[in-house]
């Protein structure tokens, strides 16, 4: 499970970063359960996804994670990331007029 939980992972990371170049949503990092990294003995595992100015978490159980590495991420899996990333995403500030009123 050690090695299936792994590269789930970095299946899941993956598909997480492409989703926010699709969604130009900037991703700073992402980390599995914080600073901990993936718990091997955990049945819980947790994505924080960094952005410009807010952190989304997806709680993923671990045979979520194993999961992703033999078929890759599953439709609800894929759906909580894309409300993950809507969550941080900072929207573009409009850009003030040029000149000013004449």
């Amino acid at each position: 499970m050690t090695e299936e939980l792994t590269r789930g992972a970095e299946r899941i990371e993956r598909r997480v970063r492409e989703r926010a170049e699709d969604s130009r949503v900037a991703v700073l990092s992402l980390k599995w359960n914080g600073d901990e990294g993936l718990r091997r003995d955990s049945e819980l595992q947790t994505l924080f996804i960094e952005g410009m100015e807010k952190t989304a978490r997806v709680a993923l159980t671990s045979d979520q994670v194993c999961m992703a590495s033999e078929g890759g991420v599953t439709p609800d899996v894929d759906a909580l990331f894309e409300e993950a990333l809507n969550s941080i995403h900072v929207p573009a500030s409009p850009q003030p007029p040029e000149g000013g009123a004449g």
